[in-house]
């Protein structure tokens, strides 16, 4: 799950669901709307032949920047694993050892990976 997604501390085992824990980014309850045309934008900055490439979402809180991410994820990296792409949420707190990993060791990734950092000013 992302950092910050949904504040709320989850159900008790055996609680009846919220109302509102449908609006959270990750349950995945609600369609994505409207955001056709940012997701082709996003398919094509993946698609860029670059070897390292950075792509920042920024918006209000609440506009919709973590669902799209998360919808982004599941097209490229779909729970089957038939995906190209390995795609995961990073915590911006994890984000010095991943740095450090790639700069100090020899490391491939078996596919072109996605990291998403949510929250990054927190960083």
């Amino acid at each position: 799950m992302p950092p910050g997604a949904g504040a709320r501390p989850p159900p008790r085992p055996g609680a009846l669901p919220r109302e509102l824990d449908m609006f959270a980014p990750t349950a995945g309850v609600l369609p994505l709307l409207g955001r056709a045309a940012m997701l082709a934008e996003l398919r094509g900055w993946l698609d860029d032949p670059a070897d390292l490439s950075v792509h920042a979402l920024i918006g209000e809180a609440g506009s919709g920047k973590t669902r799209l991410a998360l919808e982004l994820c599941r097209l490229v990296d779909p729970p089957d694993g038939s995906g190209d792409w390995l795609a995961a949420f990073v915590h911006p707190s994890d984000l010095r050892p991943i740095v450090d990993t790639l700069a100090t060791r020899a490391f491939t990734w078996d596919r072109p990976t996605l990291l998403v950092v949510d929250y990054a000013a927190t960083a």
